[in-house]
């Protein structure tokens, strides 16, 4: 299953319209299976899911979801990404001890980056200050393995080469 927003972008990265490459050939889909109405399903997210006629379509920026689609990112996790975005704000969790990222056009259970306490200094050195002062309103570069807590899609910030400020 490919998701309707999701079928032109897979077929440029598989050089062509789905359709046209698809047809004829025999493919390999790399997923998790489940059932939709009682019948299997793997959803496809990106061309790196699709090996077409024994190659693989080698994966590219352009594969990955946007920040903002969090049903997408949902089913990396456990991939390694890298993903842009306007941070809104960067503030300490309820219990502290956690520094949450928030992105501009993300919604509540949507993604965040997540710096912890033991990692906070070496992440504000990289960036160049206090996170709560530098960050908002800047683009950043983010990069890690997605994991979930909970249902939210998050990547974990423990090196400063893991977040960088566009300018």
């Amino acid at each position: 299953m490919v998701h309707r927003e999701e079928v032109a972008e897979i077929g440029r990265a598989l050089g062509g319209a789905l359709c046209d490459v698809l047809t004829g050939k025999e493919i390999v889909l790399k997923g998790r299976v489940t059932l939709y109405e009682g019948k299997p399903k793997i959803e496809v997210r990106n061309a790196s899911q699709i090996e077409v006629d024994g190659k693989v379509a080698a994966p590219s920026t352009s594969d990955l979801p946007s920040i903002t689609n969090t049903p997408a990112l949902r089913a990396l996790d456990g991939k390694r990404v890298t993903l842009e975005g306007v941070v809104k704000k960067a503030e300490p969790s309820k219990g502290g001890g956690i520094l949450l990222i928030s992105f501009e056009g993300v919604s509540a259970g949507g993604f965040i980056a997540v710096v912890t306490s033991s990692h906070l200094s070496a992440i504000e050195d990289a960036v160049g200050g206090n996170l709560d002062a530098a960050l908002p309103g800047r683009k950043v570069s983010i990069s890690g393995p997605i994991s979930l807590y909970g249902q939210v899609p998050q990547i974990e910030i423990k090196t400063g080469d893991q977040i960088k400020v566009i300018p």
